[in-house]
């Protein structure tokens, strides 16, 4: 968080120097060997259109020097927004259950999928990004017994 109440507040040029910090330290620890895969955080408000998005996610690969991004969500929105990436060729990783940048709107920083029906929503977010390419999604603060059948 950068030192910040929240995470919402790391701007997208935060992520940036971050970024690049982490593939100078990657790069130098790894040398010419297996060089582990750093994947770019898109920061709240850096996707809020797809065009936004692209933008974005461009200059996480290209300045940030990122092999892929994240993005939080699994709503219809972030859904198009990830197929968007994807098809303009850019390696997305999805993110649903417990996500940072909007954890007022679930209740504050608690577990998610604990009923039914929201173990349910989340299986069908999970579905919806894999559908839309995302390589991989991160199950953040979800009983283990719902992150298991949802993988």
């Amino acid at each position: 968080r950068l030192g910040y109440d929240s995470t919402v507040e790391v701007t997208m040029e935060e992520m940036l120097m971050v970024t690049r910090g982490v593939r100078r330290g990657l790069d130098a620890y790894c040398g010419t060997g297996s060089v582990p895969l750093l994947v770019g955080d898109m920061p709240f408000g850096a996707y809020m259109t797809v065009k936004d998005a692209l933008h974005n996610a461009t200059r996480l690969l290209k300045d940030g020097k990122a092999d892929v991004v994240k993005l939080e969500g699994g709503n219809k929105k972030a859904v198009e927004t990830a197929r968007a990436l994807v098809e303009a060729g850019i390696g997305v990783m999805g993110h649903v259950g417990l996500t940072p940048q909007t954890h007022v709107s679930l209740g504050g920083y608690r577990q998610q999928g604990v009923r039914a029906e929201s173990a349910l929503q989340l299986l069908r977010e999970a579905q919806a990004l894999q559908e839309a390419g995302c390589f991989a999604i991160v199950f953040e603060c979800v009983p283990a017994e719902v992150a298991a059948f949802v993988t």
